[in-house]
């Protein structure tokens, strides 16, 4: 038998009796172990002696777990969500399942919901390395996850991502249409000196350059022509944030027709759309002859303001605006304008 270094005890270290409520020990003064803390400060200030690898420490400060490393000096955050009980008992499990030999995928993480934070999962009996981590993790309540909190490659595949909602409406994540374009199925013949809006709400986020739309007609005798992008609400209430220049060659045919962003009065030559947030494609041309017709999807003028509003006119402009209200939209259509911003 050998001797054990140290101050022996004969018995273990209890309180007086069973009313007595003062702790048998600190964990603040023993070697390793779990413990909390207030900062990483006071975590990087634990004594030397005091520290064991594999020691886990929680910092109130920002809420985070940290294990120490086999040289006694390095933190390695942690995580230790989890399903229930402890915050994050799986979590620890599934942490140590990746970095080597621990219990056999699952099992040892649902024991760690029963203990102190890692406990079960670092003592897990053999098992294949890695996949606990998977399976723990897996575990996190939907409710929970907020865009950003996991890679692609961690969600499940029935997932919807932004890449196939794009497929789906024949478009890439760089470019944004204001509807699908397979719902084009109608024209609109224009009204000199009247803005055309199609509202739209951004499903991912792209940084565009310029807008695209599709004349069904010869528009001719034009003075002014050009196509805007507005910053939007749900009623209709938009201002100008980026334009093309004035161009008398477009809608001169039936056709598409792209046209970059123009900084002349201020306006920059690109332009982030943020997912969720909602737009507004406009254009407008001023003619002495024939004003044209464009490509859009019908959309009957009494539905068309139900919010979110999906178009509007205003008659009687010389330009585009620099801002519109709900209140101000003073004419009828009967169709959506077709846009793309690329």
């Amino acid at each position: 038998m050998t001797a054990i270094p140290g101050t022996n005890v004969i018995a273990p270290v209890v309180p007086f009796d069973t009313t007595d409520q003062y702790p048998s020990h600190l964990a603040a003064y023993g070697q390793g172990g779990y413990r909390s803390v207030a900062t990483t400060a006071d975590r990087d200030a634990i004594p030397a002696l005091r520290r064991e690898a594999g020691m886990l420490v929680m910092t109130f400060s920002d809420g985070k777990f940290w294990r120490l490393g086999v040289d006694l000096a390095a933190w390695s955050e942690i995580s230790l969500a989890g399903p229930q009980g402890i915050p994050g008992v799986a979590g620890a499990k599934g942490d140590t399942g990746e970095r080597g030999p621990a219990g056999p995928a699952g099992e040892a993480g649902a024991q760690g919901i029963q203990g102190i934070p890692g406990v079960a999962g670092a003592t897990g009996a053999t098992g294949s390395p890695g996949p606990a981590g998977s399976n723990a993790s897996a575990t996190t309540s939907a409710s929970a996850l907020v865009e950003g909190t996991l890679p692609d490659a961690r969600l499940s595949s029935s997932v919807i991502l932004s890449s196939a909602l794009a497929q789906s409406q024949q478009q890439s994540t760089s470019v944004v249409d204001a509807f699908d374009r397979r719902l084009v199925n109608t024209t609109q013949n224009l009204t000199s000196g009247a803005i055309y809006w199609s509202f739209f709400t951004a499903a991912w986020t792209a940084t565009v350059t310029q807008i695209s739309m599709a004349s069904g007609g010869s528009a001719s005798a034009l003075t002014l022509a050009r196509m805007g992008l507005y910053t939007a609400d749900a009623s209709g209430n938009a201002t100008l944030v980026a334009r093309t220049a004035s161009d008398t060659t477009l809608f001169t045919s039936p056709a598409l027709f792209t046209r970059s962003f123009a900084t002349a009065g201020g306006y920059p030559d690109s332009y982030t759309l943020n997912a969720g947030s909602r737009y507004a494609v406009a254009m407008m041309l001023v003619s002495g002859g024939n004003p044209g017709v464009m490509r859009g999807a019908a959309c009957p003028a009494d539905i068309a303001p139900l919010n979110p509003r999906v178009q509007g006119v205003r008659t009687g402009n010389s330009d585009l605006v620099t801002s519109q209200g709900s209140a101000q939209f003073n004419g009828t259509i009967g169709v959506a304008l077709w846009a793309r911003l690329s």
